[in-house]
């Protein structure tokens, strides 16, 4: 329903404001009201004003009139003495945090549930809690009340996927994502995206490694770093007589000095308890030797677009998107991609890596979130991830940046 054009005045001692729903229907929230009730009752406080101008004192009667029709004499009262429900404070390790819906419903992404539903998950969890009356509750506690809530609107997975993240971020072991896939494929797009589902802030891709590895050797010193991935093979000098293909080699040969720089930073992950996302066409699988990290939880998979003609419109689409990014050079050397891409695929089946196609994104960040609980789930740094709610002592979340 539209607000009206000309709303009336609602005058109080020093200030004359236009009438707003949204405001009256705010305010009736934090009398503890829930969101659907309060906008309904403000929606009917709109609709029954026929004066030009109104006192607070005479609109405040109109909604104490309306609250005591409906039944809410709590609210009546929190209302009528300008109280506001006092904040749920969130308990770990003896101090607290006011409970935030909106900081819960971020933390419900990595279930990967939409939005709304994760919003009005996180609702009712705060309208059962004022309900009851709770002052202070456990960090604990309210995951297992999540937990449930999750179980009964959304199912057992998305229960178990919520509590086995809760445990990751309060282990003392970091999560490590590695993502690889020829160019063009979406890697940073699926990266962004599950680390903003996962609220993990470290991402990095590995054309980012190197250009840093750019401006520290030179091309004589190092010529493989100084050209694209799949045109770095046609400047390398192979030795007389090899059968080998100049495009993989050349891939081999940027991707070496690049995974230097890619297992410091898990190495650094690792030593401060860091959750990483890495992704880039040199994350080859088998380069990188993950066994040398026993203490994080790494999860490698490859995306890739088996439709060339789909793979080719993302070089154009990016072209619009970032003009600077022409899609020249990647349609002239697609054949060249499409090689570096059926290698990495031919790696990956070797190594037993998942591979995502990715055609849809969306379904891709699910397909990637089920990989990595997997990864999560069958890890032995991990013993209890994924099942029944319990109490631990954890790290005290040092890697979250919510509490929720």
């Amino acid at each position: 329903m539209p607000e009206k054009p000309n709303q009336p005045i609602i005058a109080g001692a020093t200030s004359e404001l236009p009438f707003s729903r949204g405001i009256l229907a705010r305010s009736l929230v934090k009398c503890g009201l829930d969101p659907v009730s309060a906008y309904t009752i403000a929606l009917e406080i709109q609709s029954s004003l026929e004066k030009p101008r109104y006192t607070r004192d005479e609109l405040r009667e109109m909604v104490l009139e309306v609250l005591e029709k409906e039944d809410y004499p709590e609210i009546v009262e929190r209302y009528r003495e300008g109280a506001v429900q006092p904040a749920v404070i969130v308990m770990k390790g003896g101090q607290g945090t006011p409970f935030s819906k909106g900081l819960l419903a971020r933390s419900l992404g990595v279930t990967a549930i939409d939005h709304p539903s994760a919003l009005s998950i996180a609702q009712r969890i705060q309208a059962e809690l004022r309900k009851e009356n709770v002052r202070e509750i456990e960090l604990d506690d309210l995951r297992k009340r999540v937990h449930a809530q999750l179980e009964k609107e959304q199912g057992e997975e998305a229960a178990r996927r919520y509590m086995t993240w809760r445990d990751m971020v309060a282990s003392d072991h970091p999560l490590i994502v590695l993502i690889g896939g020829p160019t063009g494929a979406g890697k940073s797009t699926l990266a962004l995206e599950l680390a903003s589902r996962m609220e993990i802030t470290q991402v990095v891709s590995t054309d980012t490694i190197r250009e840093m590895l750019r401006t520290m050797f030179s091309v004589k010193l190092l010529p493989a770093i100084h050209k694209s991935s799949y045109l770095v093979g046609k400047k390398l000098r192979l030795p007389p007589g090899t059968a080998a293909d100049e495009v993989i080699v050349g891939l081999h040969q940027q991707s070496l000095p690049v995974n230097v720089g890619v297992e410091a930073m898990i190495k650094r992950a690792a030593q401060e308890n860091v959750n990483l996302i890495v992704n880039g066409v040199h994350i080859v699988p088998g380069l990188i030797d993950t066994g040398d990290f026993p203490d994080a939880c790494i999860v490698k998979f490859v995306i890739t677009v088996s439709d060339a003609e789909e793979h080719m419109q993302r070089f154009l689409r990016r072209q619009r998107a970032a003009h600077k990014r022409k899609a020249r050079a990647y349609l002239e050397n697609f054949k060249s991609i499409c090689k570096i891409r059926d290698y990495i695929i031919e790696c990956a089946n070797l190594g037993d890596i998942p591979i995502i196609d990715n055609i849809e994104t969306d379904e891709s960040v699910e397909k990637a979130l089920s990989y990595i609980f997997q990864g999560i789930q069958s890890s032995s740094l991990l013993p209890t991830a994924g099942k029944e709610p319990r109490s631990g002592k954890g790290n005290g979340g040092k890697k979250s940046t919510g509490t929720h």
